[in-house]
């Protein structure tokens, strides 16, 4: 399990992020590290890493608020760390949904003791409705589609927000990758019934989806036009991060 398992350290202070990175690799884990609430949302929003640990207070920002933030589009399991042991803290940190919390200074053992036992637990509830967002994450391209929060992470590494029929048109790309589908397919799809023949509002949606989507919209690598045919999503869809 553990050989499989990817742990995410949020501390900003270098030499506890250092040890712990070292010594969580020693017992066999992999480890991606971040110093403060920007950097692991930026890490987040691309890898899915089975375990989060967080320090409660960090450099541009702290714990909880990161917490809350992450729960917007991931369940990661996460574990609170904290240099104050008031029970307040504590509550407060398992009662928004933390699944575990250690006070500094802490024994190495025992935090991979709480790892691992955190790990059991997600792992055994994978199929539950509660679990990891796995199914509602797609990652193609370079970019990341959180079906749940509609959110998207561009080639060009930005967060943007899709409108309703850009989330139409891009639902029905992901689900036939590769595939040429006509403008009346598309039409049907974001339009429906209200759909008039020769209507050229596909060809405005797939221009703005491009424009959120694309490192290069006038230049477009992943919608690509096939004259008199339509469109297709030409990249491999994946429900987990690619391997580098």
């Amino acid at each position: 399990m553990q050989s499989k398992s990817t742990i995410l350290v949020v501390e900003d202070n270098a030499s506890v992020r250092d040890a712990l990175s070292d010594y969580l690799k020693a017992q066999g884990f992999a480890v991606v590290t971040a110093v403060g609430q920007s950097d692991a949302l930026a890490i987040l929003r691309t890898k899915s890493p089975d375990l989060a640990v967080l320090d409660i207070v960090l450099s541009d920002g702290d714990g909880l608020s990161l917490f809350q933030e992450m729960r917007r589009f991931t369940k990661t399991p996460v574990i609170f760390l904290s240099g104050r042991s008031e029970d307040t803290e504590r509550i407060i940190g398992l009662e928004i949904g933390a699944d575990d919390y250690v006070t500094k200074p802490f024994n190495p053992r025992e935090l991979t003791a709480r790892i691992k036992a955190v790990l059991r637990r997600s792992q055994t509830s994978t199929h539950s409705p509660e679990a990891v967002l796995a199914g509602n994450c797609l990652y193609f391209g370079g970019c990341v589609f959180n079906s749940l929060t509609h959110e998207l992470v561009n080639a060009r590494s930005e967060t943007v927000l899709l409108s309703k029929g850009e989330r139409k048109l891009l639902t029905v790309l992901l689900q036939h990758p590769h595939q040429v589908l006509s403008r009346d397919q598309l039409l049907d799809v974001t339009q429906g019934k209200r759909a008039e023949a020769f209507d050229r509002s596909v060809d405005n949606l797939v221009s703005r989806l491009r424009k959120k989507l694309e490192a290069d919209p006038r230049s477009p690598k992943l919608i690509k036009t096939y004259w008199g045919g339509g469109y297709a999503l030409s990249a491999d869809v994946l429900s987990h991060p690619p391997e580098n």
